[in-house]
């Protein structure tokens, strides 16, 4: 089938909830579709273009806007084994639970080239691209910007998905959870091929990963996978065809931690313990300033709330009385304590509320309620730090 030069616009799917919004191909079929414009269709999977089973379609020098999916890809979703070719086509203002713009799942295979994904939304996770399950997704030549989800603003990738971008940028993409451009939760690494920029992304208020979170825990706990000590961050650098290779995280924020770079869990060991303390070390050394270079990463002006260019959650609690070791006290009285809490490269967590200055702590003093009781410092607090940073401090009567 060859669709060319065509509008489709406020196509629904014929019954509420179910089915693609304007085209559906299954099978076998084949599909090339040139210069169309897709416009406010609305369905539960695939608002504007749904490619199922071992479909192969082309879709080039198309225009997709404000389609609606109630579940995932409002406008190109692949499913199954199809293999799907978007080129030279813009994917702007779509909205969906998931994969706003795009989504692959099952064990699909999506390539997007020299095209546009900006201003999308999702509810969830991946408003610009979304990979899940097996599929393989391949961005090259193009432009990420401004696109909001709850974790991965950009891109997000999940379960066994290989994602891989190739001289792409990823500008001003919003997350409010984890990950402004990038979420990945994959267990196989995020291939960055040639150059690929991240810059002014931003995780919003209580989020991490201006640029990048990477959440891969071992079963039961927040420790990091061992994943993570293979990969930095899940990342995989490698050279493009001229054998150039540069990871420019550039002006991130993340009004938590990350600025640049977030492992959305504890102790992670190897690669990714390797470069951050490396990235610290660098930054400390010239006068917080934290631009700087390790190997094909380069980072400059990030900030955050804690950990400007790289953090984990919250580890440590360091609990300091400014008291004799063992104090006793009267109703009402007190003894002025600081409590610190750091990530697991040690850089001070920035609590909220309230929100001291990070070298300082948390301060606050330890009361009796209504009769005296004897404090020791060992043993009299007792406190819970939350992955955003909250503390609920408990005393003993």
């Amino acid at each position: 089938m060859r669709v060319a030069h065509s509008s489709c616009a406020k196509s629904r799917a014929t019954l509420p909830g179910t089915g693609t919004g304007a085209v559906t191909l299954d099978g076998h079929a084949w599909a090339e579709i040139v210069g169309c414009n897709f416009t406010d269709n609305v369905a539960a999977l695939g608002g504007a273009l749904s490619f199922l089973d071992h479909v192969l379609a082309r879709v080039h020098s198309s225009t997709f806007s404000l389609n609606v999916a109630s579940s995932r890809g409002a406008a190109v979703v692949a499913t199954g084994h199809a293999s799907v070719g978007v080129l030279d086509s813009h994917l702007a203002r779509n909205s969906a639970s998931g994969g706003a713009a795009v989504s692959a799942e099952g064990k699909s295979i999506l390539a997007i080239s020299d095209s546009s994904l900006s201003y999308n939304q999702a509810l969830d996770r991946g408003a610009g691209v979304l990979a899940s399950d097996e599929s393989t997704v391949a961005v090259v030549a193009s432009r990420l910007v401004g696109n909001q989800a709850h974790f991965g603003g950009g891109v997000a990738v999940t379960g066994q998905a290989s994602m891989w971008l190739e001289r792409t940028s990823l500008t001003g993409n919003v997350a409010l959870a984890c990950g402004g451009a990038v979420s990945t939760e994959s267990t196989l690494p995020l291939s960055l091929v040639g150059v690929v920029s991240f810059s002014e992304n931003r995780a919003q208020v209580g989020a991490s990963g201006g640029a990048v979170c990477a959440t891969l825990t071992k079963p039961g706990t927040k420790e990091c996978s061992a994943l993570l000590g293979e990969y930095p961050y899940m990342i995989l650098p490698a050279r493009d065809t001229i054998g150039f290779s540069q990871i420019l995280f550039e002006r991130n924020d993340a009004k938590f931690g990350g600025g640049a770079l977030m492992a959305n869990c504890i102790k992670p060991g190897g690669k990714t313990l390797a470069m951050s303390d490396e990235i610290i070390v660098l930054a400390a050394a010239k006068s917080k300033k934290a631009d700087v270079n390790v190997g094909v990463f380069k980072f400059r002006g990030n900030t955050a709330g804690y950990g400007p260019n790289v953090g984990t959650i919250a580890e440590q609690l360091e609990f300091d009385a400014r008291a004799p070791l063992v104090a006793a006290y009267k109703p009402g009285g007190g003894i002025a304590s600081v409590l610190r809490i750091r990530d697991s490269f040690k850089q001070t967590v920035a609590l909220h509320p309230p929100h001291p200055s990070p070298k300082r702590g948390l301060l606050f003093q330890t009361r009796a309620d209504s009769h005296p009781c004897h404090a020791e410092q060992d043993h009299s607090f007792v406190g819970l730090a939350s992955p955003q940073g909250l503390i609920h401090p408990r005393f003993p009567r």
